[in-house]
């Protein structure tokens, strides 16, 4: 589904047609659920964000601008609801199971392609997974940023929307972060 089709959907849903807004449900479901999921890294709460991200969507979808990705105003409203649920739980960053992470998400975090022999994919494995959890491990503002630039391959300026941060302190965060990590790793 491209953006106008998107824009048309909801036009119609806004006219009284609530049947269209299951298409919008499928289409964004799975992209939903696996940012929520690399947020929290449990299925359960994965599964419970994604469901009230898209009831909030609904009810809010009076105030969506047109002008503005659907895909990123959704996300806008399931990190934030992932943020602040995660914060009433007191989400532990060792509480996220990264083997499932890697396993059962989309995680697409690339090594090198010469992974012919099996110690190449177990060494790249245990580097994913020592990568996850030190990303799990950051504090909520560097998580968030490294997760959306990184895995969801947003730019700066969509990240700088979608939190309703300024630019400058995007880059700042996902700098720090960066340089966080790096430590956490070994890496200079």
């Amino acid at each position: 589904m491209n953006e106008q089709q998107v824009k048309e959907c909801i036009t119609s849903i806004i006219s009284g047609n609530t049947d269209s807004y299951r298409f919008l449900v499928e289409e964004y479901k799975d992209s939903v659920y696996n940012l929520v999921f690399k947020f929290c890294g449990n299925f359960s709460d994965a599964e419970d964000i994604t469901s009230e991200a898209f009831v909030r969507a609904y009810k809010n979808l009076h105030s969506y601008k047109p002008g503005m990705s659907f895909r990123n105003w959704l996300f806008s409203i399931a990190v934030n609801l992932a943020r602040d649920i995660l914060r009433k739980k007191k989400f532990k960053p060792g509480s996220l199971d990264v083997t499932m992470l890697l396993e059962e998400s989309d995680v697409n975090i690339q090594f090198s392609d010469d992974a012919d022999n099996p110690e190449e994919i177990v060494f790249n494995k245990e580097e994913k997974s020592a990568l996850l959890g030190a990303i799990h491990a950051l504090p909520e503002k560097y998580r968030v940023v490294i997760i959306l630039r990184y895995m969801e391959n947003m730019s700066f300026d969509e990240i700088s929307v979608l939190l309703q941060k300024p630019l400058n302190s995007i880059k700042t965060w996902v700098s720090r972060a960066q340089k966080i990590l790096s430590k956490k790793l070994g890496k200079v």
